[in-house]
C-alpha cells in the first residue's frame, strides 16, 4: 500500500541527520500544519509527502480510487491549483536533487553530480527501491558521466525544453501523452479548436478539458465562428474534470500546468449563459449534470459553494459510474473550501464510502488517513 511506503520513507529519511541532508541535497518532510491546512482547503483528494515550512510548496500524489498508489500521478501545489508533474511518483526528481531536469539545465550541477556520484548513490537507492526502481540508476548515471551531454553557454532554451519533453515521454510514451503534446504543439494557432478526444485522456483529462473548455471559450467572440453548437458541448466540458488541478493558462507549451486557479471556470460557464450568446444548446444537453452544474454555478457566481456538484455525484454514484461521481466529489471539496468549509467532513466521507463500495481500498486507507488528520486540526 502507498501509504505505508510513504511512512517508510520519512523513516529512511530520519536516518539522516540536518547536516548530511544539506550535503546529499535532500528535501526533507514534513510540515504537518500545512498538510492539515491543504486537507481543510479542500483538497482532500491528494496524499501528500513532502510539505516544506520554508517556501509555499507540497509535494503530493493525486489519488485516483480506480488505479493502484504506485500510479497516482505526482502533483505539487503553489499558489494556486494543484499542477502534475509527472505521471508517477518520480522520487530522483521529488526528494533529491539528481534528476535528468537539471543535468540538462546546469552544466555546474553535472559536474557535482559526477564529484559526488558515490554520496549521492548511497542516499538514494533505499528511497529508489522502495518505490519500485530496480536498476542502479544507469541512465542517470550515463548520461551525466559523458561531458558532451552537458549543458553550455550556447545551449538554448528550446533545446532544454525538447529534452525535458522527450525525456517525459520516454517515461510514459502512452497515448494520452503523445495526445497531449501534440495537442500543445498545435495550440499555439489561436483558431484551432478539435473535436473533443474519442477516447479517454487518463491523468490528462484536466488539462485536456481545461483547455478545450478555454479555448472554445475564447473563439466565441470570433465573429466566422462556425461551430456554436459543438462549442456548447465543448463549453459544458468546464465542470467534468476536477477542479483544483490542472487548470489551463494562455501558457501551456511545456505541457505541465499553469500559475491559475480553477475559478477560471466561469469564464467558458458564463459565455455559454450569457444573454448575448448566440449559442444554440441543444436539448438534449439540457438534461446532463454537465448543464445542471453549470447553471447554478452561473447562477451562484463567486459564491458557488459546490452543491450542484455533491447532488451529481449522489446521481452519478447510483447511476453506476463512480468515476464521474469521484470527480464531482472533488469538486465539491474545492468549491466547498471558499463558502462552506464546515462540509468537508462530509464530503470526504462520502468520498470513503465510495471507494468502499467499489473495493478501491488503496485509496480509502489513503483518505481515512486524511480524515484523521482533518479532525484531528
Amino acid at each position: 500500500m502507498i501509504l505505508q511506503k510513504i511512512k517508510e520513507l520519512h523513516r529512511i529519511l530520519d536516518n539522516y541527520t540536518e547536516v548530511e541532508q544539506n550535503r546529499l541535497g535532500i528535501k526533507h518532510p514534513m510540515d504537518m500544519q500545512k498538510v492539515k491546512r491543504i486537507i481543510r482547503g479542500g483538497k482532500w483528494s491528494v496524499l501528500t509527502y513532502a510539505a516544506y515550512s520554508k517556501n509555499i510548496g507540497t509535494d503530493d500524489l493525486r489519488i485516483l480510487p480506480w488505479l493502484p498508489g504506485s500510479e497516482w500521478p505526482a502533483v505539487t501545489t503553489d499558489n494556486a491549483d494543484m499542477q502534475s508533474v509527472s505521471r508517477q511518483l518520480n522520487i530522483l526528481a521529488r526528494f533529491t536533487e539528481p534528476d535528468f531536469y537539471l543535468c540538462y539545465e546546469s552544466r555546474d550541477y553535472c559536474e557535482k553530480l559526477v564529484t559526488k556520484w558515490d554520496l549521492f548513490y548511497e542516499a538514494i537507492i533505499p528511497v529508489y527501491r522502495l518505490f519500485g526502481g530496480t536498476d542502479d540508476l544507469a541512465e542517470l548515471k550515463e548520461y551525466v558521466f559523458d561531458k558532451k551531454n552537458w549543458p553550455t553557454k550556447k545551449t538554448s532554451y528550446e533545446e532544454i525544453k525538447m529534452k525535458k519533453r522527450q525525456h517525459k515521454l520516454k517515461l510514459d510514451p502512452g497515448r494520452e501523452n503523445q495526445y497531449l503534446y501534440e495537442l500543445i504543439d498545435k495550440w499555439q494557432d489561436y483558431n484551432y479548436l478539435p473535436s473533443l478526444p474519442n477516447f479517454d485522456p487518463g491523468i490528462y483529462e484536466n488539462r485536456i478539458l481545461s483547455m478545450f473548455s478555454s479555448r472554445a471559450a475564447s473563439m466565441l467572440d470570433i465573429e466566422d465562428f462556425t461551430k456554436p453548437e459543438e462549442a456548447a458541448n465543448i463549453l459544458l466540458q468546464a465542470v467534468n474534470y476536477a477542479h483544483g488541478f490542472d487548470t489551463e493558462t494562455n501558457n501551456v507549451s511545456d505541457g505541465t500546468g499553469g500559475l491559475t486557479t480553477s475559478s477560471r471556470v466561469f469564464e467558458p460557464i458564463n459565455k455559454l449563459f450569457s444573454p448575448y450568446s448566440e449559442i444554440t444548446i441543444p436539448e438534449e444537453l439540457k438534461t446532463t449534470p454537465e448543464y445542471y452544474i453549470a447553471k447554478k454555478m452561473h447562477e451562484a457566481q463567486k459564491g458557488y459553494n459546490g452543491t450542484a456538484h455533491i447532488e451529481m455525484a449522489a446521481i452519478m454514484d447510483e447511476a453506476g459510474n463512480p468515476k464521474r461521481a469521484w470527480t464531482y466529489l472533488v469538486s465539491a471539496g474545492y468549491w466547498a473550501a471558499r463558502s462552506l468549509p464546515e462540509a468537508q467532513p462530509v464530503i470526504l466521507q462520502a468520498a470513503i464510502d465510495l471507494c468502499d463500495r467499489n473495493g478501491w481500498l488503496e485509496a480509502k486507507e489513503a483518505l481515512e488517513h486524511n480524515m484523521e488528520l482533518l479532525q484531528n486540526t
